[in-house]
């Protein structure tokens, strides 16, 4: 979903979507301020994919901050198969933006051959107000687990919530 430098996006919602070895799953995108994407509501995603299974970000190189409300992702079994990071950065889940509220849950990884953080935050004027990881299954299946599960590079999370965190090996 992308949209332009004075645009609404809002009441979304998307199901079931199967990623066959692509560059990247969902692509969330948000390029000014004054753009914003609100109420998105994504459900089971599963597949594989080269670089990320969810991008939420301010554009393609894009100046603005980007605007998210409230982004809520429930059911995400990707894994990564290729050593790819479109857009310079890592993560299952790679955010740069400003987002109000992230929802994730029932998160399941279990291929650690690429050594990937699961989550991501990698731009310096990015803000998370607030984020709840509920419900994550991680068993090592492939390659050993030697990377975080949330890492930030840059940026900030305000608020930060995970319940219900399982890590097998």
């Amino acid at each position: 979903i992308y949209e332009d430098d004075i645009s609404f996006i809002k009441d979304v919602s998307m199901e079931n979507i199967f990623i066959d070895g692509k560059a990247m799953g969902v692509g969330l995108y948000s390029e000014t301020a004054d753009s914003r994407m609100d109420r998105i509501f994504i459900k089971n995603i599963s597949g594989t994919t080269e670089s990320h299974a969810v991008r939420i970000t301010n554009g393609n190189g894009a100046d603005g901050d980007g605007n998210f409300g409230s982004i809520t992702i429930d059911g995400v079994d990707v894994d990564i198969t290729g050593s790819s990071t479109l857009g310079g950065d890592d993560g299952t889940f790679n955010i740069h933006g400003n987002i109000e509220k992230l929802h994730l849950k029932n998160l399941v990884r279990q291929d650690f051959t690429k050594a990937k953080p699961y989550i991501s935050l990698s731009d310096s004027e990015a803000i998370i107000n607030q984020l709840i990881i509920d419900g994550v299954q991680q068993e090592t299946t492939g390659g050993t687990f030697s990377q975080a599960f949330l890492e930030v590079k840059a940026g900030s999370i305000e608020q930060c919530l995970i319940n219900d965190y399982q890590h097998l090996e």
